[in-house]
């Protein structure tokens, strides 16, 4: 993912290997995306996810450096995961999953809310 953008919809999809490079990457639809690559902290683009779920399935640097913008959908972790991503809500976001989750960058609530389940524990540090 050099440059240029990546966009998932409507599809589901697993990223199993390690991401890298700076190219946009988004997800939409009413459908499951995992990402789970080992290491992740070579890509540097900004992932966005407007609907679906996404699921974090690494422990640190799931979605690398870049920012994370959560416009909607559900954002939850197969395992316990920190993020460092600067984020920003701007939508209606569920935090869902059954492990914990840390998101650990600098947060931004622009507008949407972000809801929490009681089935993990999640962090916004």
């Amino acid at each position: 993912l050099n440059s240029g953008s990546l966009a998932v919809q409507n599809t589901n999809a697993t990223f199993s290997g390690n991401l890298s490079g700076a190219a946009a990457l988004s997800f939409s639809g009413p459908n499951d995306f995992v990402v789970s690559g080992a290491n992740n902290s070579s890509f540097s683009g900004t992932t966005t996810l407007t609907s679906g779920t996404l699921t974090v399935g690494v422990a640190t640097n799931g979605l690398g450096t870049g920012s994370l913008l959560l416009n909607g959908g559900t954002l939850k972790s197969s395992l316990s995961a920190t993020l460092g991503n600067a984020y920003t809500v701007g939508g209606t976001v569920n935090n869902f999953g059954s492990s914990d989750l840390t998101l650990s960058g600098a947060g931004n609530f622009s507008s949407g809310s972000f809801t929490i389940d009681s089935a993990n524990t999640t962090t916004l540090s």
